[in-house]
């Protein structure tokens, strides 16, 4: 399809430039101009370089509209892309919060010194793991608000996304439900924490909301 406008293009050019040529012998002919054969090869030198150049601009003009469009559809991808990141940084988020919370509570309840302190280092760990998971979430949305204002540039406007923005940067993460020694642990091992973690996640998951209205809106353009 890009050849066909490309020749298309080119066989405009040539179209024109000959019936200018023409046009203009015909009339220096109807004024007899004794000598106009020079005064025929300047204008039409003149006629047919502008139009060469009026035919590689419209040329170039295509090429970057279309380089644009398929540009800001990449963005839009990468945009979805890091939309999906998110989701599964939140149910890990969820997940690590969860753990912590449950292997506390194991320390709390356990009565052998050895299983107390593997039960404590899994807290930690679970614990840090939450850390690093809050700080890719950080970096994931850091690069979907940069992929945005890479889509404003190539399309050189504003978009009023203001208020989506503002709430993604006042985002919280709740902690996970607290647990003590007065509850059963097969309850709370087999059932409570399941339910908790689950119940956590989708709290979480509302935080894609903002995230997918900008997304809707750029699409629309």
């Amino acid at each position: 399809m890009k050849n066909n406008i490309l020749k298309s293009v080119e066989l405009i050019e040539s179209n024109k430039v000959n019936q200018l040529i023409d046009n203009l012998n015909l009339y220096l002919k109807t004024h007899n101009q004794e000598d106009n054969s020079a005064l025929i090869s300047l204008i039409s030198a003149i006629v047919g370089g502008l139009l060469v150049i009026i035919g590689q601009y419209a040329i170039e003009c295509f090429k970057s509209k279309t380089e644009n469009k398929k540009e800001l559809s990449n963005i839009i991808s990468e945009l979805i892309r890091q939309r999906g990141l998110l989701k599964n940084l939140y149910r890990e988020l969820a997940m690590y919060k969860t753990h912590s919370a449950y292997w506390w509570y194991s320390t709390l309840i356990e009565t052998i010194p050895e299983n107390i302190e593997i039960n404590r280092q899994d807290h930690l760990k679970s614990q840090l793991n939450a850390r690093i998971i809050e700080r890719e979430i950080g970096e994931a949305i850091a690069h979907f608000f940069g992929l945005i204002a890479k889509y404003e540039t190539i399309l050189n406007k504003t978009f009023d996304f203001s208020e989506s923005i503002d709430k993604i940067s006042m985002l919280k993460y709740r902690p996970a439900n607290e647990y003590n020694e007065s509850q059963n642990y097969n309850k709370v091992r087999n059932e409570i924490i399941i339910n908790d973690e689950n119940e956590l996640k989708e709290e979480y998951f509302k935080n894609l909301e903002e995230f997918d209205k900008i997304i809707v809106k750029l699409r629309a353009k």
